[in-house]
């Protein structure tokens, strides 16, 4: 009986405490802050005013960020969280800035260290990502210390396998003689290259494993890994025929194909100035059939208008793909480096309106069209069903 009156009465005298507390306002504030705090009667200072920077106009601290979000009158802190909405867009998205330079069906290098935290890394580079046969395969392989100079490579090879062929290995002769694909004797960048034979380039077809090794006597056996596409083409060339036109403030180029079998085919492009100025990558999508055909190009005036460059402009690194629609996948081509010169337009010339968004294409169906009387509601509608 003692045991459970002691328990009541220290449920009493918590519960008082937290009246007591409750009564005060609920304020934990230390005794520094505590004292800012208005009595009874008297009148609040007014809080100083604070600057775009954040410091105290009046020379004081800036005030308490949780103090400000908690002030009457303050926007809810959740909105103080929402991030910023996202730019308009400009340009539509054949026309994209061109920050700089890059040639297409090519990639870069891929390197693991020799030891773990080792400076020494080992690396590989197919020369060329996408290879169109009958062309050779060729792959670049070497060993640089910590500064990114080259260091001789023990035991220096490559070899390459269809992406679903595990066990197709081929091995690729390798050499650093100055010969053949290999530009420079004895610079420590080893070139490996393989001319596949028919039986052996029908196997590669499709995407290929790269392997790069060097053996070392501190590490053993290392490998760095990479990959290139292995294909006979589009099936259509770019003749080399170019036109371009202003049309409505916007730039139009066209390029004349060759297609050999109907398809649809994506050509990429990138046009600078006359001082290769990097000014805007483009690309287009289109259904040829067999013959000689245009594909059609258009480069919104915005962009040009708004780097100031005058022409004439030049196309450059120029791709043209065959799109594989049965699998996803494609067939690129050989990518032309300089591909055209255009007319000698200023830049004043092109339009400076802004994409405006059409909408929605096609005809839009909503609840009161008549095709969806006596239908239930979407999911999740808040409509009640008479």
């Amino acid at each position: 009986m003692g045991r459970r009156l002691a328990l009541v009465a220290a449920a009493l005298l918590a519960l008082l405490l937290v009246v007591w507390w409750l009564r005060r306002g609920g304020s934990s504030q230390p005794a520094d802050r505590a004292a800012a705090t208005t009595t009874a009667g008297a009148t609040a200072p007014a809080a100083p005013t604070t600057s775009r920077g954040g410091a105290s106009a009046g020379g004081d601290a800036a005030a308490d960020p949780l103090d400000e979000a908690l002030r009457p009158g303050a926007p809810d802190p959740g909105e103080l969280t929402r991030p910023p909405d996202a730019p308009p867009i400009e340009l539509p998205p054949d026309t994209q800035l061109l920050a700089e330079e890059f040639v297409p069906g090519t990639t870069e290098w891929e390197e693991v260290p020799v030891l773990e935290g080792d400076e020494r890394a080992l690396r590989v580079l197919p020369v060329r990502y996408n290879v169109v046969a009958p062309d050779p395969i060729v792959v670049q392989l070497e060993l640089v210390d910590g500064r990114r100079q080259r260091l001789p490579l023990p035991g220096a090879g490559v070899r390459v396998r269809p992406a679903a062929s595990p066990d197709g290995w081929l091995d690729l002769a390798i050499a650093d003689d100055g010969a053949g694909a290999d530009a420079v004797a004895g610079d420590h960048l080893y070139t490996a290259t393989l001319a596949p034979t028919a039986a052996q380039g029908e196997a590669l077809l499709g995407q290929v494993i790269v392997e790069g090794r060097g053996d070392f006597p501190d590490a053993g056996l290392r490998r760095v890994p990479s990959a290139l596409i292995y294909t006979l083409g589009p099936d259509a060339v770019l003749t080399g025929a170019w036109r371009d036109r202003l049309d409505g403030g916007h730039l139009i180029l066209e390029a004349e194909v060759a297609v050999a079998r109907a398809g649809t085919f994506t050509i990429n492009a990138q046009l600078v100035g006359p001082q290769r100025e990097p000014l805007v990558w483009t690309r287009a999508t289109a259904a040829l059939p067999a013959g000689k055909g245009w594909l059609t190009l258009p480069i919104w005036g915005k962009a040009l208008r708004e780097a100031g460059v005058d022409g004439p402009y030049q196309v450059r690194n120029v791709l043209l793909v065959r799109e594989l629609l049965d699998t996803g996948d494609y067939a690129p081509g050989r990518t032309v480096i300089e591909a055209h010169r255009t007319a000698p337009y200023r830049a004043e010339q092109f339009s400076s309106a802004a994409l405006t968004d059409p909408g929605p294409a096609g005809p839009q169906v909503g609840p009161d069209d008549p095709s969806q009387v006596g239908k239930p509601p979407p999911i999740g509608s808040r409509t009640q069903v008479p």
